[in-house]
């Protein structure tokens, strides 16, 4: 996701994109994901960029604090996917936060800066 305006949410939620992205490619280069799998996650990631621009153009080329909250669930979901395609063994993802989610920690700076 490429963010034209630097807030700490919208940084917050493209850094996790761009992490999750990463991790996509490692996946193909080291065996761990086949091409249909990175292929279906680069289109869930696709979809939740789409989400996030619509958010963004919703309110002034911002991020709300509840749709930060809403791209974060997401991801987290993204996330286990990816780590339950390249880890197909049932092998615990390490971020994972102990309940089934992942541990992600948000920015809450003054609305009126995002």
């Amino acid at each position: 996701m490429a963010f034209a305006v630097n807030t700490p949410r919208l940084n917050q939620v493209g850094g996790r994109e761009n992490n999750q992205s990463s991790r996509i490619q490692a996946g193909l280069a080291d065996g761990s994901l086949n091409p249909d799998q990175a292929t279906q996650l680069q289109g869930e990631q696709a979809q939740l960029s789409a989400e996030a621009e619509s958010m963004k153009a919703q309110h002034g080329g911002h991020l709300t604090p509840e749709d930060q909250a809403t791209l974060n669930q997401h991801l987290n979901a993204l996330s286990s996917g990816i780590w339950d395609a390249r880890h197909p063994g049932g092998a615990e993802d390490p971020n994972a936060a102990g309940d089934g989610t992942t541990q992600v920690i948000t920015t809450d700076d003054d609305d009126d800066d995002d």
